[in-house]
């Protein structure tokens, strides 16, 4: 199959990094609704990246990223001692950081920092704007949900799961830090797709 520019794609590897775009979307929408991520979502995204690898990688390349994921994990667990990130967003960018891997970390990591940067700008000068679209589905998602209850499941081995009742887990300052790391994401897996 070919994607513009005549580069070549593996058809299977393309629906792999089609499926982990709309997974990373998903985890955006989670975080700018409840601010939260489910942690099937991120569990999810690394059981996927483990099982399909070893087709696409070298033992080499699937050590290096599982290395880059302990990494980031470490990092982001000290920004979540901090107080800068969440829990999620912690555990979310090492996910995504070892689908990065070594070629595209840099690149990675530079994309999240910038796309956070213009987050924090959006909800610097229209927060209450925003705040209120993300009540409307996070509104919108807990009704799904609760109308088809095997949805529900997103919320397995996230604790108490979301809040269902009132938005009293979220602070004035709080920022969606998924959203830029999910954008990062799908950046690099756009660039692996057509370079």
């Amino acid at each position: 199959m070919r994607l513009g520019h005549g580069v070549e794609v593996d058809v299977a590897l393309m629906a792999l990094y089609i499926s982990i775009m709309v997974l990373n979307g998903l985890v955006a929408l989670y975080d700018f609704s409840f601010y939260r991520i489910p942690n099937m979502l991120v569990l999810t995204l690394i059981v996927i990246y483990f099982v399909t690898a070893p087709f696409f990688l070298s033992t080499d390349e699937i050590l290096m990223s599982a290395g880059i994921f302990a990494g980031a994990l470490a990092i982001g667990f000290l920004l979540f001692f901090f107080g800068v990130f969440g829990g999620g967003d912690a555990k979310y960018l090492a996910a995504t950081a070892m689908w990065s891997g070594t070629e595209h970390i840099i690149l990675f990591i530079i994309i999240v920092a910038l796309a956070g940067g213009v987050l924090a700008m959006g909800y610097l000068f229209a927060q209450s704007r925003i705040v209120s679209i993300s009540t409307v589905l996070w509104t919108q998602i807990l009704a799904l949900e609760k109308r088809y209850s095997p949805l529900q499941c997103v919320w397995a081995f996230s604790g108490n799961g979301p809040e269902t009742t009132k938005r009293e887990a979220i602070k004035d300052n709080q920022l969606p830090y998924g959203i830029a790391i999910s954008f990062g994401m799908i950046v690099v897996l756009y660039l692996k797709l057509t370079s």
